[in-house]
């Protein structure tokens, strides 16, 4: 009996795709995923994904799992820059989903709530790398909090601090990096700088 024209082909008779054709319905997946990312997820969105992950860092903290804080690892949750530290730039996984504008910024600043999660994201992370912002000093406790030379994410937290005007948490971080003699590749230079904060660290919390 032929199978019916409507229903599912059975698995004995359902062609067989080639390469080309694979290759072609990957390119058709990656253009929508593309697609999907190509317009901001919007400052709501940017939020509620910042407040969730950050319990999920809060996690990494208190377990000791500062791997996960230090750098991107195999964990699916140690990926977490874009919205934790939004920038004004797309990304090739993401293109301009977490690509915030000027007036994102200006609107996301005037909320209390996520500029504290903002700025104990950076704090989280920095203790990975054993720094203490608040206090301005090394810990030494657990030699599992060391710098790591992921670089990738000290830029973007330098960046981000830079765009949302958090002069004191950005020289701290630059407060880190001296203190520590920490080695830097050049292309990091540009944004090795102090934008001269003379408040108190916590100030306008």
């Amino acid at each position: 009996m032929s199978a019916s024209l409507t229903g599912p082909m059975p698995k004995s008779v359902q062609p067989v795709l080639t390469f080309s054709q694979e290759s072609s319905k990957e390119s058709e997946i990656l253009k929508a995923t593309k697609e999907e990312y190509s317009h901001f997820i919007g400052t709501k969105g940017l939020k509620q994904q910042q407040q969730d992950h950050l319990n999920r860092l809060q996690t990494f903290a208190t377990k000791r799992e500062w791997e996960h804080l230090q750098q991107h690892t195999t964990h699916l949750d140690s990926g977490f820059d874009w919205w934790m530290f939004p920038i004004n730039e797309g990304s090739a996984g993401y293109t301009n989903y977490y690509n915030v504008s000027p007036e994102d910024v200006t609107s996301l600043r005037r909320d209390t709530v996520f500029m504290n999660h903002y700025r104990e994201g950076v704090i989280l992370v920095t203790k990975s790398w054993g720094w203490d912002l608040e206090k301005g000093k090394a810990l030494t406790s657990d030699d599992k909090q060391r710098w790591t030379r992921y670089e990738v994410r000290l830029k973007k937290m330098l960046q981000s601090l830079e765009l949302f005007d958090e002069k004191v948490l950005h020289d701290q971080l630059i407060n880190f990096i001296e203190s520590q003699k920490i080695t830097l590749g050049p292309w990091l230079t540009p944004w090795i700088k102090r934008l001269g904060s003379s408040e108190e660290l916590g100030a306008g919390k």
